[in-house]
């Protein structure tokens, strides 16, 4: 994931999502207001385990954009750290709370998968717990091999990735025929 142009997220080390230390603990981090890059950046200067996914917006107001990186989860980022990296991060006075994450396979598994929607560069929307879908999985396009769920919204096949530790989601639209129901 070292590459600029292919993703805006912030994460380290680059491989954090697929292998990290089992030592480590996994946190989901919520963030006093407007701190995330913030504290992204304090977490990289101690060495720290994180994962901060963001994406561009382009805001309009009248006939001016102003292009933008933001975070995808608003107030969130993930870390893993052991017990003085914790305390550490405590410090930065950054934090407004601190989740433990019972299950890091799961959470893991489903933040790869919302990096990888934002590697395909497809536009991705966030929703606090769109209604319960089918549970499919991707099987053309930049996301195959993803599973999630799917929502049909004004003709639109959005396929949904939940993060449930946080109770939101992230979704992007995906073609129909790309998509494949899994077994319950």
């Amino acid at each position: 994931m070292s590459d600029p142009e292919a993703s805006t997220s912030r994460i380290e080390p680059p491989d954090l999502l697929t292998d990290w230390p089992a030592d480590r603990l996994w946190w989901a981090v919520h963030c006093r207001p407007r701190q995330e890059k913030a504290l992204a950046d304090d977490l990289s200067a101690a060495g720290l385990a994180y994962y901060l996914p963001m994406i561009r917006r382009e805001p309009r107001r009248g006939t001016r954009s102003r292009p933008s990186i933001v975070p995808v989860f608003a107030g969130y980022l993930f870390m893993c750290v052991d017990e003085a990296g914790r305390l550490v991060a405590l410090r930065t006075n950054r934090i407004a709370n601190l989740l433990r994450v019972t299950d890091p396979h799961k959470l893991t598994t489903q933040l790869h998968t919302v990096e990888t929607m934002i590697r395909a560069r497809l536009p991705i929307y966030t929703d606090q717990r769109i209604g319960v879908g089918k549970p499919v999985r991707v099987v053309g396009g930049p996301l195959t091999g993803c599973e999630g769920r799917v929502l049909r919204i004004h003709r639109a096949h959005r396929f949904v990735v939940d993060i449930d530790m946080l109770g939101t989601a992230v979704a992007a639209e995906v073609e129909a025929t790309n998509l494949e129901p899994l077994d319950s």
